[in-house]
């Protein structure tokens, strides 16, 4: 399968409508957009390993802004209202991974990249240690095809779901993940 990263670059303004499913338009920053080669996805000096869904936009570049049309894609998901002990420290999407991969192994379906971490209705506030914690979230593995298995609940409070096309605004950053990152971004 060949790949094309497409990207529209808005000059002065933004643009007035979404992009199409599958591209994006970069807003701010003026790095190269990501290439396949080899195999992977690379971005300045960043490469994804793994593969992405089919359809899904190329990853940004580390510090650019892009509003990107992403087509429905198959997942994985664990919700933090699954979790038996609070999200204590915000640990608890590292106890939602285990199950997640689990999920992935046992049914061979290859780990894709992104993981996604969706943040609903988030309110931060300043806990134990002075560290902002969300208080609901569903992290997600994206399979790379809707092929991959069926749909519906499945062991380990894990369900299978497919998602309606999104178009979302992207801050591309490197690093770890969590919260602060998030902050970080957004601002």
């Amino acid at each position: 399968m060949s790949h094309i990263a497409i990207l529209a670059t808005a000059t002065t303004s933004w643009p007035t409508a979404a992009p199409a499913v599958g591209t994006a338009y970069r807003v701010s920053g003026d790095s190269a957009p990501a290439t396949f080669s080899g195999g992977l996805w690379k971005s300045g000096n960043l490469a994804l390993e793994a593969p992405i869904p089919d359809g899904y936009v190329p990853p940004a570049p580390e510090n650019c802004i892009e509003i990107k049309s992403y087509p429905s894609v198959r997942r994985a998901e664990f919700d933090s209202d699954n979790l038996w002990w609070p999200d204590f420290m915000g640990m608890g999407s590292s106890r939602a991974f285990k199950p997640l991969f689990k999920h992935i192994s046992s049914r061979n379906i290859p780990m894709t990249s992104p993981v996604e971490m969706n943040y609903h209705n988030l309110a931060s506030t300043v806990g134990f240690l002075q560290s902002a914690n969300p208080s609901d979230w569903t992290m997600s593995f994206l399979y790379k095809t809707s092929t991959l298995g069926p749909v519906g609940p499945a062991e380990n409070d894990i369900n299978v779901v497919d998602t309606a096309p999104v178009t979302v605004i992207s801050v591309a950053l490197a690093g770890g993940y969590g919260l602060s990152v998030v902050q970080t971004g957004i601002a």
